[in-house]
């Protein structure tokens, strides 16, 4: 990671260099690998870039995700609150929890509940590599409505970190036409670190349906 050791009596023009460095850490690493720099972590370890598919990633979503996504903007926490602030659109593609083994055919399960950034739209089971039919038509028709057909439309895409879902979720919005992508890989977990609250929301009903996105299975 670049750190240019900021202090706050330090002129604006060195805070607005950080604040760009930290916004585009992403693209810098993502160009940085691409030409085989070594990254390095806080504690100095050397980081193994993971490589950029050319297509979705199909399996063990929960791993280390690339530096950024060629079409989209890698962003951080304090870009997100400026998109945020901003009427950009927040969506939260984590997955629906699945039920647990062992319970019995008739039982009633209540998953718990999820915690999303405030405003934000949460769209589980669209960032599988090779969605269901349903899932790719709710993942499309949900972003029409929430941008109102806008493409232009800032979409802010985000999960947890080490978390492929969001990666291939933005990717899918991108071929979809949408030109404003933003990626957040810190995602709810990053910005609980930030020290921001987290809200419970609820899925996001399918506007062709009206049918809630749980029903979207995984």
């Amino acid at each position: 990671m670049i750190s240019m050791g900021i202090r706050p009596d330090e002129p604006d023009w060195r805070h607005w260099l950080n604040d760009f460095i930290v916004r585009r850490q992403g693209d810098i690493d993502r160009i940085l690998a691409e030409y085989h720099v070594p990254l390095v972590n806080a504690d100095g370890s050397i980081r193994v870039a993971e490589a950029e598919p050319d297509g979705y990633r199909m399996a063990d979503y929960r791993a280390p995700t690339p530096p950024g996504l060629r079409g989209a903007e890698t962003v951080g926490v304090a870009e997100v609150e400026r998109l945020a602030r901003a009427d950009a659109i927040l969506v939260d593609v984590l997955p629906t929890p699945p039920k647990p083994d062992g319970l019995a055919a008739d039982s009633r399960w209540v998953p718990p509940p999820h915690r999303s950034l405030p405003g934000a739209h949460w769209l589980p089971n669209v960032g599988y590599g090779a969605p269901s039919p349903e899932q790719e038509t709710y993942f499309r028709t949900r972003l029409e409505a929430l941008t109102v057909g806008d493409r232009q439309r800032p979409l802010v895409v985000f999960c947890q970190p080490d978390c492929w879902m969001s990666w291939n979720a933005a990717k899918r919005a991108i071929a979809l036409g949408y030109r404003a992508v933003k990626w957040f890989p810190a995602g709810t977990d990053g910005w609980k670190a930030a020290g921001h609250e987290l809200v419970t929301v609820e899925p996001a009903p399918d506007p062709a349906t009206s049918t809630s996105a749980s029903k979207i299975a995984n």
